[in-house]
């Protein structure tokens, strides 16, 4: 049994294991990604991850693991190899494969996630999806939260 909460993400959003995900996510978690700003709610948070599961056929592989002394926010990275082999919420797959890294950033409450943070560390798979596709993203993306500090030039 896998003892973090990004090792049991890890295991759970890479085999598509809709049990663990419910177990993982908070009812009223809240998603920010390069395609959901935000995606609100466990439902539609595992609709979203069945979607890409069939589509992407991932291989995940995590890398690196943090977390606060209190437990309730955490940051972990791992690496993505796809292959588009099925649809994408209705774009036709297009075969192209590669190797993605991502960072998520999250908040934890009572042992399940309530907030996550989705950072792409490449565009293969964001270009196909923005360009090649032409879905739609955000394009207004306030941070919910208050600033801690501010700098500019001007």
């Amino acid at each position: 049994m896998p003892d973090t909460i990004a090792q049991r993400f890890t295991l759970a959003f890479g085999g598509n294991d809709q049990e663990a995900l419910t177990a993982l996510y908070d009812e009223d978690v809240v998603l920010y990604g390069p395609l959901t700003w935000p995606l609100r709610g466990r439902q539609a948070m595992l609709d979203y991850v069945g979607e890409f599961i069939r589509a992407y056929n991932p291989r995940i592989v995590l890398h690196d693991e943090f977390y606060d002394a209190t437990g309730t926010r955490g940051c972990f990275t791992f690496v993505f190899h796809w292959h588009n082999t099925e649809p994408f919420y209705g774009h036709e797959p297009t075969g192209e494969r590669g190797v993605m890294v991502e960072t998520h950033a999250i908040t934890i409450r009572d042992g399940r996630i309530v907030e996550q943070w989705v950072g792409d560390n490449s565009f293969q798979m964001p270009y196909m999806d923005l360009v090649t596709y032409g879905m739609d993203f955000p394009r207004d993306t306030p941070h919910p939260k208050p600033a801690i500090v501010e700098a500019s030039i001007a």
